[in-house]
Order: structure tokens, then C-alpha cells, then sequence
């Protein structure tokens, strides 16, 4: 009996460890379909390039090449689903450290890696693209993009600075004494009072967060 349900329990592992196999190779193959697609958008974009230089008119990037490019670039590139934790992460540190005010600038540091200038010139970097024609062909397919990263520094910057003000004006808000005296004494360094310090924490990222969803386009 025992060896005959030891040998079901395993067949059963067995069965989900290959299912997860299948399902994990099924997404690697649908991620890599989409970059061949997206090479193959971003090869026409360049036929097209040359074909307007060539014959001397305006250069548009088509809608069909532009919408498949730009979706492929939110889903596999500017991901930003997995970091909506970063604002619960900010405010849970907030009440320990004055440093987790630094939050702020995630957002900007992960923008900086995955802009979309660097995006577009990964892809067109093997279809030997001059620096101006890579220039043109980002405005056209991201314009919104343009001039991101310096406005998310003035703005982290002004936030960060009104974050560490309020550190040294701090109180509690909506923590009630029940909840303090229940979590302060097993929590070492916990400190009610940085509670208005992590509530603006986490309404700064929360702005950078949208900032960012209002620069898709």
C-alpha cells in the first residue's frame, strides 16, 4: 500500500515537473517568435528609410511595423509589472531608515537600462544604421519617450527632497496604538512615527509609476 501510493505521489510530480518544462519551453518558443517578428518589423522600417532617402520624400514610419514594435518593446523590454512591489517595498523600509527615500530613484535608474533609445538600437544594430537615422526612426516610433529620462531626474529629485524634509516631520497617521504595540516591540528600530515619511515614499513612487504609464504611447 505505502509503496504503491509512494510510487503514484512521484508519478504525479513527475507529471507536474514535465508539465511546467512544457509550458516554460512554450513561452521561451513565444518570446522568441516575437523578437523574429519584431527584427522583421524593424527590418521593413529600414527598407522603408532608404527607399524615402533614395527617392527623396518624407520618411513615416508605418502604423502596422510602429504598433507591433512598440507592444513588443512594453511586454518583453519596459516590463514594469513586477516592479509595482517597489512602493510597498519603499514604505515597509520606511519606518527603519531614512536611506529608503533612495526608492525614489528606481524607477529612473531601471529607465535609464531599458530606454527606448537603447532598444531601438539593439535591433537595428546589425543593418549597419547611422546614429541620426536611428535618431529619426526612435522619434517616430516612441515620441513620447523623447526627453523622459530628464524629466523623471527633476521630478525624483524634487520628490526625494521633499521625502527626506518630511523624515524630520514625521508622525503617526493612521497607525493605531493596538497595531503599534503589537508590532514595535518585535520589530528592533521600528519607528511609528516615520509613518507620514513612508506614506510620501510611496505616493512619490506611485507618481513616478504613472508618470511612466502616461509615456506610453
Amino acid at each position: 500500500m505505502d509503496s504503491n501510493y509512494q510510487y503514484q505521489s512521484q508519478n504525479i510530480e513527475s507529471q507536474a515537473e514535465q508539465r511546467a518544462k512544457v509550458a516554460t519551453e512554450r513561452a521561451r518558443a513565444e518570446k522568441q517568435r516575437a523578437k523574429n517578428k519584431c527584427l522583421e518589423h524593424f527590418g521593413a522600417i529600414m527598407d522603408d528609410f532608404n527607399a524615402a532617402t533614395r527617392n527623396g520624400i518624407e520618411f513615416q514610419v508605418k502604423s502596422v511595423d510602429k504598433i507591433f514594435i512598440k507592444n513588443y518593446y512594453y511586454t518583453h523590454w519596459e516590463n514594469y509589472i513586477l516592479y509595482l512591489f517597489i512602493p510597498f517595498l519603499a514604505y515597509s523600509f520606511s519606518f527603519f531608515t531614512q536611506s529608503s527615500s533612495l526608492f525614489i530613484f528606481t524607477i529612473l535608474v531601471y529607465s535609464f537600462f531599458v530606454k527606448s533609445s537603447f532598444f531601438v538600437g539593439k535591433y537595428l544594430r546589425d543593418l549597419d544604421c547611422e546614429k541620426e537615422e536611428l535618431k529619426i526612426i526612435e522619434n517616430q516610433i516612441f515620441p513620447r519617450k523623447q526627453g523622459e529620462l530628464k524629466e523623471l531626474f527633476v521630478i525624483s529629485t524634487i520628490l526625494f527632497i521633499a521625502s527626506n524634509i518630511t523624515f524630520y516631520y514625521s508622525k503617526v497617521v493612521f497607525l493605531s496604538d493596538n497595531f503599534i504595540n503589537k508590532i514595535a516591540p518585535n520589530l528592533q528600530n521600528f519607528n511609528p512615527e516615520n509613518e507620514l515619511f513612508a506614506l510620501v515614499n510611496f505616493v512619490s513612487i506611485a507618481i513616478l509609476f504613472s508618470y511612466k504609464l502616461f509615456k506610453r504611447n
